[in-house]
C-alpha cells in the first residue's frame, strides 16, 4: 500500500481525495473507540448483561484501541 501511495505522491504531486479518506477512516475510528470504556463501565456497573456479553465487550475494546494503535505504529494516521 506504502509504495501504491508513494507513486501517487510523484505523480499527482498531492494525495488525492479517494486516499485522503481512506487516511480519515483510523482518525474516525480513533474518536469513536474514546466511547468504548464509558459504555464498558456502564455495561458493568448495570449488570444488565451476561458474563458473556461483558467478556465479548471487552475483546472489542481493546481489539479496538489495538486497531488503532497499529494504524498510528504503521503511519497510517496522517497528522
Amino acid at each position: 500500500f506504502v509504495p501504491a501511495v508513494t507513486d501517487m505522491l510523484i505523480f499527482f504531486k498531492a494525495i488525492p481525495i479517494g486516499v485522503q479518506v481512506l487516511f480519515a477512516i483510523p482518525w474516525i475510528i480513533g474518536i469513536l473507540a474514546l466511547s468504548l470504556p464509558i459504555f464498558l463501565v456502564l455495561m458493568w456497573i448495570g449488570g444488565n448483561a451476561s458474563r458473556w456479553e461483558r467478556f465479548h465487550y471487552v475483546v472489542m475494546t481493546t481489539a479496538t484501541f489495538a486497531l488503532v494503535w497499529q494504524a498510528n505504529f504503521w503511519h497510517l494516521v496522517l497528522r
